[in-house]
């Protein structure tokens, strides 16, 4: 009797689906099982595991080893086939309570993932083609992660052989991937005024190597940056000299792609964008007029509005660059003082000023510190009065009516507060106190009454929420 190609799912029916008790013999190839017609005829039904499984993952071999030169990259990829292949055929099981659900197939296919990865790559990294969105001025940036499914940690450094400037990030650059795990780089080129040429074979190169928990542990526990690098440097110089250590290397090539033609400049894009040249070291909010004022480094104030950010007006407020400003509560008044000259300046603006008027009204200068003023800061129970906080380690308490002022030094230490670096108000239920910062890793906290002073332990900046 000539073989007769069946129908799979009419084989399924007759033989009970593929049941057990049904084999009436096994061959290299395949089992045999019984088949019965409605009408009792009796069959042999063999199925060719050839035709299910080996002829369709050959085909799939074929395919990928012409995509790609990996052996295990390619044997990876065929054990996928084969286990969307058995995931296929319990889907058309004759009994449905035998077919997986939606989620038994999800979490299978997720399976056959681990199997796709090259296993002698010690980092899978994606993308391989960074692509940096040029703007001129601008600085560029492209995220790369690097994925570890090693149970070792890989450590890795990346290298510019070709124009190390055109980075802003500092390279050569060195981590560690943990064992299983995602490591995420922000990578991030200089400012540039024209895109590098079309045909430019610019390329970073990352290498790998893998290294013991022990080397791990002592790179983390290393106290600077510099003994960091020095130890990744000589790790590494040590795996190029030894045969025993695989070091890998990717090449990772950078493109110049121009900023998508929809892209928006989102408002805070639009802030930075007004310091082009300048760095800014403190910005205030002033809400009832929905302004940001800013001190830059040249000791300029910029004042820009919040509605689109076209209105603008700058002036020269300090010799030195600003570090602290200070918005009235209620009033038209910005306190601001300088690194360099020691002053503090209130700044005034009256109810009929706009932006075309240019530069606010300096109304008065205090003078009394010896070192650069650190903050600033009013009294919020008490507006007409503020704190400021100097280097030369005094605090001192002010009035906007008045020249006279109340300096804060403290008998505890030789020197005073050292450099205080921060201050401000707290308001309890009974009385109102004064908490200030210090270089000597101590935080004060005084009465403002000035009849009770307390120390706590530590601090570099203090602030007070109420």
């Amino acid at each position: 009797m000539t073989p007769r190609s069946l129908p799979f799912i009419l084989l399924k029916g007759i033989t009970n689906d593929f049941s057990a008790d049904r084999i009436i013999g096994k061959g290299f190839r395949g089992n045999v099982y019984k088949g019965i017609y409605e009408d009792g005829t009796i069959i042999a039904v063999k199925i060719l595991k050839i035709l299910v499984h080996e002829l369709v993952v050959g085909m799939w071999r074929k395919m990928l080893q012409q995509e790609t030169s990996k052996a295990r990259s390619v044997e990876g990829y065929c054990h996928q086939v084969m286990a969307c292949i058995l995931i296929a055929l319990k889907c058309v099981k004759y009994d449905r309570h035998d077919r997986p659900d939606i989620g038994e197939v999800v979490r299978a296919l997720d399976e056959t993932e681990t199997g796709i990865h090259d296993d002698s790559d010690l980092l899978d990294v994606h993308p391989t083609d960074l692509r940096f969105a040029f703007k001129p001025k601008k600085h560029a940036s492209c995220l790369a992660q690097l994925h570890n499914k090693q149970d070792d940690p890989v450590a890795f450094r990346i290298m510019c052989h070709k124009s190390p400037k055109r980075y802003h990030t500092s390279l050569p650059l060195h981590g560690m991937v943990p064992p299983r795990c995602t490591y995420t780089l922000a990578l991030m080129t200089s400012k540039q005024l024209k895109p590098p040429p079309s045909d430019s074979d610019e390329a970073l190169v990352l290498w790998s190597v893998a290294v013991s928990h022990s080397q791990e542990l002592q790179l983390k526990n290393l106290s600077n940056q510099a003994s960091a690098s020095r130890e990744y440097e000589n790790m590494f110089r040590k795996a190029q000299e030894s045969a025993d250590d695989e070091m890998q290397e990717v090449t990772l090539k950078c493109i110049s792609a121009p900023p998508p033609a929809d892209e928006e400049a989102t408002s805070s894009d639009e802030v930075l964008n007004l310091f082009e040249d300048e760095a800014v070291y403190i910005a205030k909010f002033i809400p009832q007029e929905e302004w940001i004022v800013a001190g830059d480094g040249n000791g300029w104030i910029h004042v820009f509005s919040c509605d689109g950010y076209q209105d603008a007006t700058s002036f020269e407020a300090h010799d030195g660059h600003i570090m602290s400003l200070a918005v009235h509560s209620t009033d038209s008044y910005v306190l601001s003082s300088s690194h360099d000259d020691h002053l503090i300046k209130l700044w005034h603006w009256d109810m009929h000023w706009d932006f075309k008027k240019g530069p606010w009204a300096c109304t008065r200068t205090f003078e009394g510190h010896t070192d650069r003023v650190s903050q600033l800061v009013f009294n919020r129970e008490d507006p007409g009065c503020f704190a400021s906080a100097s280097w030369d380690g005094t605090v001192k308490i002010w009035s906007l009516n008045s020249d006279v002022c109340k300096t804060i030094k403290s008998d505890t230490h030789q020197d005073g507060l050292l450099c205080v670096d921060c201050v401000d108000f707290i308001t309890g239920a009974d009385h109102q106190h004064l908490i200030t910062g210090s270089k000597d890793q101590t935080a004060q906290v005084s009465q403002f009454a000035f009849l009770v002073v307390e120390y706590i332990h530590v601090s570099s900046a203090s602030c007070f929420h109420g």
